[in-house]
């Protein structure tokens, strides 16, 4: 099996505090590594800091990808998780953080994509506690793994096995968004709990949405000075010292308006309203079967779409209570997703209807945008809460809405015929 001597494979530029002592663990990984799991190793993989020229022993973990060729026995696992976590004890402070997963999700690329074992520092106490119990659940799918899995492709390095190209096929661009956008879709409420790891987060994921870039959260916000207006270069520069490892104190409020600022910009949805002369033909086959289409209207429209019953709907909705039908359209002009709203004036809600999203963009994040981008307008326009509602047997929508913030207020068991089937109506609600 062809080996990689860690010492040889850390980034340029990576000598001194802290490295010796990543050398002699991914040293002692790859040997061990090799011991426990034996033929059914295909290779080990290094990612993330430590191969991007910003490895820091106070702020960085070591960042792994182990594929196998077959799942793992739990027996094997025990074994691999006693030494992974003695490791860990001799590591950086933020430890070790690696993935076992079988070759077969690495190429062809599966997402979101399945792990056989997966272990951080905030898993250790359930280790510790409960080694079985751990060895038993700690095993699913991940979406962070298209990140990483990006990054090995891109920047990775072959620490011991088969070679990247050979084990790794190319992630989607539409996977690693979705992925990587996941990591900073609540950046507003929540930089003030993580600020650094945010505000160069947020640089990264808007230098690959414009630039097309892989960059490491240093390099992030190394572009960000370049890249974003000066108002928010001092926020910047205070990450990038924190990362660097010395004191710093963050101004909260600029924080907030840079995440903001950042989130739009990675968002890019634009709302007009729907135009069915200039519209209908973008959307008219986005629903192509007819269950689903009577999930989405409650058959108030033809199916399959119609131009004249479609504007003919749209029309009496807007007389009988006030609805404005919008297209979504992404910073490139594509049409992204279909929605209509309306505002009742005495209690202050507003309610959408008919969400659809262009089946071309599902699994990219765009659903969660184009709701939260639905939402900001409402309350924008003078709404204190958002409805909607959603059939009960349309659990892919309702996971949606939940991801994107909204919970259950009622349900109406019974409430629409379909054929031989009868769904019930769950109400969701979003506050401002």
């Amino acid at each position: 099996m062809h080996s990689v001597v860690p010492a040889e494979i850390i980034a340029n530029g990576m000598r001194g505090k802290g490295m010796k002592e990543l050398e002699e663990i991914l040293t002692s990984f790859v040997s061990q590594s090799k011991e426990i799991l034996k033929e059914n190793l295909v290779g080990i993989y290094l990612h993330g800091s430590a191969v991007m020229g910003c490895f820091n022993p106070e702020k960085s973990d070591i960042d792994l990808i182990i594929v196998v060729n077959e799942p793992m026995a739990d027996s094997v696992k025990r074994n691999y998780m006693d030494m992974v976590v003695k490791l860990n004890a001799d590591g950086p402070s933020k430890g070790i953080e690696m993935s076992v997963v079988t070759k077969d999700a690495c190429n062809p690329f599966v997402y979101p994509t399945p792990f056989d074992l997966h272990f951080s520092v905030a898993h250790l106490d359930w280790y510790k506690s409960n080694p079985d119990d751990y060895i038993q659940k700690m095993k699913g799918t991940d979406k962070d793994l298209a990140a990483h899995f990006t990054i090995i492709k891109n920047r990775g390095k072959c620490l011991l096995g088969a070679s990247i190209a050979e084990v790794f096929a190319d992630v989607p661009k539409a996977d690693y968004l979705d992925s990587i956008y996941d990591d900073i879709a609540d950046a507003v409420d929540d930089i003030s709990d993580n600020t650094m790891y945010l505000t160069l987060n947020l640089a990264r994921v808007l230098a690959y949405k414009q630039d097309s870039l892989i960059l490491s959260k240093k390099e992030g916000g190394e572009w960000a000075l370049k890249n974003l207006p000066k108002e928010y270069h001092a926020i910047i520069e205070t990450a990038l010292k924190e990362y660097a490892g010395k004191p710093v104190s963050y101004d909260m409020e600029l924080a907030k308006e840079y995440a903001g600022y950042m989130i739009k910009q990675i968002r890019k949805l634009q709302l007009s309203e729907f135009i069915p002369d200039r519209d209908f033909d973008k959307i008219k086959n986005w629903i192509e079967d007819e269950r689903t289409h009577a999930m989405w209207s409650a058959n108030r429209f033809a199916f399959p779409l119609e131009k004249a019953n479609f504007t003919e709907a749209l029309a009496n909705l807007k007389t009988q209570s006030g609805d404005t039908a919008f297209l979504v359209t992404t910073d490139d002009g594509q049409a992204a997703g279909f929605f209509c709203y309306s505002l009742n004036e005495e209690n202050k809600e507003g309610m959408l209807k008919f969400i659809v999203v262009n089946p071309a963009l599902r699994g990219t994040g765009v659903a969660k945008e184009m709701l939260k981008t639905a939402a900001d307008y409402a309350f924008k326009n003078g709404a204190e809460l958002v409805h909607l509602n959603v059939f009960s047997e349309n659990l892919r929508a309702k996971k949606c809405y939940l991801n994107a913030g909204f919970t259950e207020r009622s349900i109406t068991e019974n409430a629409f015929p379909y054929k031989d089937e009868t769904w019930g109506r769950i109400n969701m609600i979003l506050k401002k």
